[in-house]
């Protein structure tokens, strides 16, 4: 057994289990100012992705805490919940004007 596959809990190769560190800077330069910096250990924090291909929300807000950052994790964790709800809000609206132009239509024929 490799080191590698050692390192990764012996379920394969290391590349299978972390996104590259090079792809996760750039995902993260995108949110940052151009004179923001971002540690190493961010990005390493950010690069545990649990054999998953994607980072969502949730992989953030642990990654904050995990870098010292827990000050953070509950606010952001209530605003994602009141950003949830009004998603939730929002989509719902917009389906209600749908079933109710659907249902006009067939009364007009």
């Amino acid at each position: 057994m490799s080191e590698v596959e050692a390192n990764a809990g012996g379920g394969g190769k290391e590349q299978d289990r972390f996104l590259s560190v090079a792809n996760i800077g750039r995902i993260m330069r995108r949110a940052v100012p151009e004179n923001g910096k971002i540690a190493r250990d961010a990005r390493e924090s950010i690069q545990e992705c649990e054999r998953r291909k994607t980072i969502n929300d949730d992989d953030i807000i642990w990654s904050l805490g995990t870098l010292g950052f827990e000050e953070y994790v509950e606010p952001l964790k209530i605003y994602l919940n009141n950003y949830r709800e009004t998603e939730g809000d929002t989509k719902g609206s917009k389906s209600s004007d749908q079933n109710g132009k659907k249902q006009m239509l067939p009364n007009e024929d």
